[in-house]
């Protein structure tokens, strides 16, 4: 018998919002995505079918993602540009709280790139480009003190592979910083 075949020309979301409340961390979590456009070009169970994939949205928070990926699902290789701009950070404090002794108040995400996958060459997986966080300030949860704040932590020309393993980062820039330690009467470090 003839396989199956599957193909899907396009298909096409643009204005959906999406919001989660999650009762499950420590602190009620509040998330949503709102004008998401999604536009997926070329689905195929075919090899060598080219498939196209711009994904966007407004992170409710603050912020927005862009991303736009080309290439084959079978076999698989892919190729992605990614914009991240001004993400807010402190809507996932109540995921954050459950593993750290941490309290992210403020903090933006950003980060411009490019990633490819491809499992058949070498590297399997890279990613070039730069991320910073801005704006960023947290406090501990033993002595509820500033612990770390800055204005803008930047990590530049950052060259990583997988399948040879391999990292090279041009800069490493901290402004604005400020880190305190506090030791409290038990001898624990906040």
């Amino acid at each position: 018998s003839t396989p199956w075949r599957f193909d899907l020309a396009e298909f096409v979301i643009t204005n959906f919002d999406i919001a989660l409340e999650d009762h499950s961390t420590v602190g009620i979590a509040e998330l949503g995505l709102d004008d998401l456009a999604l536009n997926l070009k070329g689905l195929s169970n075919q090899s060598n079918a080219p498939i196209v994939l711009a994904l966007a949205f407004n992170w409710r928070g603050g912020g927005a993602l862009r991303l736009e990926t080309q290439g084959t699902l079978q076999p698989p290789a892919l190729g992605t540009t990614l914009a991240i701009s001004n993400l807010a950070i402190a809507p996932v404090q109540p995921y954050l709280g459950q593993y750290l002794n941490l309290v992210v108040h403020s903090g933006e995400l950003n980060v411009q790139g490019a990633a490819k996958f491809d499992p058949a060459a070498t590297p399997r997986i890279e990613f070039k480009g730069d991320l910073s966080i801005t704006n960023f300030s947290s406090s501990d949860t033993v002595a509820y003190h500033e612990l770390a704040a800055w204005e803008n932590h930047l990590v530049r020309g950052i060259d990583f592979t997988l399948h040879p393993n391999r990292l090279a980062i041009e800069e490493i820039q901290f402004i604005g910083a400020r880190n305190n330690l506090v030791v409290s009467s038990n001898g624990q470090l906040n």
